[in-house]
């Protein structure tokens, strides 16, 4: 009998089995009338928990700045629309519980690099954001132009050249159920991170691991919410697997995204490729990639490129810009001069059969990394580029060509220094298996730039080393961080 009371006192809630307790002022514990016996340890650990005092405002911040820890120090300055103002002090750097963005996910964000003084892409980001808030039914509580005003204003003031904005659209607080009908009105929330540029080695390859955390749907993938439970979880998988990041796949087992990044490809014949946009996030940085990748575009004399045989060369052999064919929105593109290539979208390029180009039937004189053709290396170790690169939307003169050559292959005008050659770009469908028979693989983020990737799933992809593609858009991305044209300088005008 003894026994069946022990079982049933188990299989009773705890929370119940306390309440039928008493404790008299010695201490001593009395049993209830389900005969339980005297003294229950949980009973006995729940009696010693320090529960603490009620606490006002004042004493709050100051247990809260006693409790933090040593990222505090990149906190630079917060913006809260909720106070209207802004905010220096780590400690009250908080939103509230019942904010909705707490405890249903029901909020957005974007993030913006700092750097040297600016900020990078901030209208791309900011853009981005309200896309997220109007499909995710959030109604910014500011009109665009004040929004970016508040986002610079916090910038300045906050008086650091290097880091990150982050911001965020939140239902705001109001209560814990569902409903957004209970707030009151949407919250703008923005902080600046003070941080060195910590972009990874490029030298270094990451390992990469196909992630078991089931990819979110479509409409959840292509918004950047705060929901970002199955994020943290592949890059939990991640780190237990001793890789850098893992990996999303789909249930058609086709390559998703990272955790925070895009993932690219160079195929052995020369093409990058991208998962398509319409199942992940439509990252800003990997469309700038893909958009300074078709600077690289080429054809030789003889190649054809694009569905139906689209083909355009020049009898004197020399080397000019990929034309190809693709279906965006429903419409057929033709993609004939360098300077006429619009920006990629989200594109689903036709089947084209080894590339969309075939093979070379003459070879030159040409050091070839799989179909990545790099012109002789010059004093610097990189390949010079082709006379038939455009400058400005202008051709490379020979005499110009010369005098880059007198110049250690380093060219003294305003042509791009593009030293490797892609043979086409593709966003498509791109099964598991094939990954590992690719010749380069990248990560592309805000946080990680360009990253190669030197192993997937235990296998090397190409040689395991940084290729020459993803050097070379590693270089371009850098280059147009620092152009002017998507740059927003800061005047500072830090806290006294």
């Amino acid at each position: 009998m003894a026994a069946m009371a022990a079982m049933a006192d188990a299989t009773t809630p705890f929370t119940e089995r306390c309440e039928k307790r008493e404790v008299d002022g010695d201490g001593v514990v009395h049993t209830g009338e389900d005969g339980a016996e005297a003294g229950d340890e949980e009973v006995k650990a729940v009696e010693n928990l320090a529960v603490g005092p009620v606490l006002t405002a004042s004493e709050v911040i100051q247990r809260l700045r006693s409790q933090l820890h040593p990222n505090v120090g990149t906190y630079r300055l917060m913006y809260s629309s909720l106070v209207g103002g802004f905010i220096s002090d780590p400690a009250a750097m908080v939103i509230p519980m019942d904010d909705h963005m707490v405890h249903r996910s029901h909020g957005v964000f974007d993030t913006t690099n700092l750097i040297n003084g600016h900020l990078y892409q901030l209208d791309d980001h900011l853009d981005r954001l309200l896309r997220s808030a109007a499909a995710a039914k959030l109604e910014a509580p500011f009109p665009r132009a004040q929004l970016r005003h508040l986002l610079i204003t916090l910038a300045n003031l906050a008086g650091c050249t290097d880091g990150h904005l982050r911001f965020w659209i939140s239902a705001g607080p109001g209560g814990f159920f569902t409903s957004p009908a209970e707030c009151p009105r949407t919250v703008f929330y923005a902080v600046v991170l003070a941080q060195a540029k910590d972009y990874p080695d490029p030298r270094r390859p990451f390992k990469a691991v196909t992630s078991t955390v089931p990819m979110k749907p479509p409409f959840f993938a292509t918004v950047k919410t705060v929901a970002y439970l199955p994020n943290v979880l592949v890059d939990i998988e991640g780190t237990e697997n001793g890789c850098d990041v893992g990996i999303w796949k789909d249930a058609d087992d086709c390559v998703g995204e990272g955790p925070c990044a895009n993932v690219l490809f160079v195929s052995r014949e020369g093409v990058l490729l991208s998962p398509p946009f319409d199942g992940i996030l439509s990252g800003c940085t990997v469309k700038t990639v893909l958009k300074l990748a078709e600077t690289l575009l080429v054809i030789r004399e003889g190649e054809r490129g694009g569905a139906g045989g689209a083909e355009e060369t020049q009898e004197n052999g020399e080397q000019q810009p990929l034309k190809r064919r693709a279906v965006q929105d429903g419409i057929e593109v033709k993609k004939v001069r360098r300077d006429e290539i619009p920006t990629v979208r989200s594109v689903q390029c036709q089947e084209e059969g080894d590339g969309g180009i075939e093979k070379e039937e003459e070879e030159e004189e040409t050091t070839s990394v799989g179909a990545v053709q790099l012109l002789p290396p010059s004093p610097s170790g990189l390949g010079s580029p082709s006379m038939a690169e455009k400058a400005g939307g202008r051709e490379v003169t020979k005499g110009e060509e010369e005098k880059e050559e007198e110049n250690g292959g380093q060219r003294t005008g305003q042509g791009q220094k593009n030293r490797v050659h892609l043979h086409g770009i593709e966003i498509r469908k791109i099964k598991l298996e094939e990954v590992f028979s690719f010749a380069e693989a990248m990560y592309v983020g805000s946080g990680h730039l360009v990253t190669p990737i030197g192993v997937w799933d235990g296998q090397l992809i190409g040689d395991g080393r940084p290729g020459p593609v993803t050097l070379q858009l590693r270089e371009l991305l850098e280059e147009d961080m620092s152009n002017p044209k998507n740059l927003v300088k800061l005047d500072y005008r830090p806290l006294k």
